[in-house]
């Protein structure tokens, strides 16, 4: 191991140095889950400037206890490029949201586990026969269903 790198205690580098001059800087909290990623650009004319960026946030206001799951992906760059999300009372994800407001999911599960539906109309429906055996997803299309087996 490189001695002037710092490490977490996961054994993982805080920062690291790339051949091309970018740094990349990795946060994490008590529980080593990252907290942000962060890689600066020191090449070709561009000086210490932040090309990419990413913090992730474990609580929110559908969920206040931390258990791992990531509820929030902000990117400082583009908001638009954020991400939210909520979780069922068995981690499964439940619904998520971009940062700009333009793509919305929402997530039901059958009582097997089985991803059952989709609440966007422009995405697929699906249906199983038995427990874990997919028969049929339903793509809704300018309002007519297309049937695919």
């Amino acid at each position: 191991m490189d001695q002037t790198t710092p490490y977490f205690p996961d054994g993982s580098p805080e920062k690291m140095a790339f051949g091309n001059g970018a740094i990349q800087t990795i946060s994490k909290n008590s529980r080593l889950l990252p907290t942000e990623i962060d890689l600066q650009a020191n090449a070709n004319g561009l000086a210490n400037q932040a090309v990419f960026d990413r913090q992730y946030n474990y609580t929110s206001s559908c969920q206040s206890a931390n258990n791992g799951n990531i509820m929030q992906i902000i990117d400082p760059l583009n908001n638009g490029n954020s991400q939210g999300f909520c979780y069922d009372a068995l981690n499964r994800i439940a619904s998520f949201a971009n940062g700009s407001g333009t793509m919305q999911q929402s997530y039901t599960y059958d009582s097997f586990g089985n991803l059952n539906q989709s609440g966007n109309l422009s995405s697929p429906v699906l249906r199983h026969k038995q427990p874990n055996q997919l028969q049929r997803i339903y793509l809704r299309r300018g309002g007519q269903s297309e049937l695919r087996q």
